[in-house]
């Protein structure tokens, strides 16, 4: 709740008038839910059990189940491309990055948030995945130096820092 927090107050401050928003990874819609309240949502994610929740909870919405690499997405098209906690689990993430980049019109933003790997290794909260489950954690250097190549870095914080294992 508290990244959907920050994401909302960030959302809230670039002051669009009813922005077509797309949601990357958007699982079962909460998040979307909340986005809708601002303007036309778009959400995309893997899972089509999660796209039938999401229809369900935001029936405003428009959703599609499918690779966001595959579909048929418009380009030039969305004022905000918001993606949450998923460029850590894509195999190309500049590939992912120029994804978001090619929907969005010109002077478009993208809302991206992702574990940080200093955190992340610091952290003993987080259970061991299968082998076959992405997991390209990032530094926000490396991020940022990803974002650069397509954007302009207005703003980035960091919203659940913690750990146990010291520095």
């Amino acid at each position: 709740t508290r990244r959907a927090e920050v994401i909302l107050q960030f959302f809230q401050s670039l002051n669009l008038d009813r922005p077509k928003i797309i949601d990357f990874g958007c699982g079962t819609g909460w998040l979307s839910e909340m986005l809708s309240k601002f303007g036309q949502i778009t959400g995309v994610d893997l899972a089509e059990s999660a796209i039938d929740m999401a229809t369900a909870r935001c029936p405003n919405g428009t959703f599609f189940a499918g690779d966001i690499f595959q579909l048929s997405l418009p380009a030039n098209h969305f004022d905000v491309v918001v993606s949450q906690e998923v460029i850590a689990h894509v195999p190309d993430q500049l590939a992912y990055i120029n994804r978001a980049a090619n929907v969005l019109k010109p002077g478009g933003y993208l809302i991206i948030t992702t574990p940080n790997k200093f955190v992340i290794d610091r952290a003993d909260v987080f259970p061991p995945q299968p082998h076959e489950h992405i997991e390209k954690w990032l530094t926000i250097r490396r991020l940022k130096n990803l974002l650069r190549s397509r954007f302009q870095v207005l703003r980035s914080t960091s919203i659940l820092p913690m750990g146990n294992r010291g520095i």
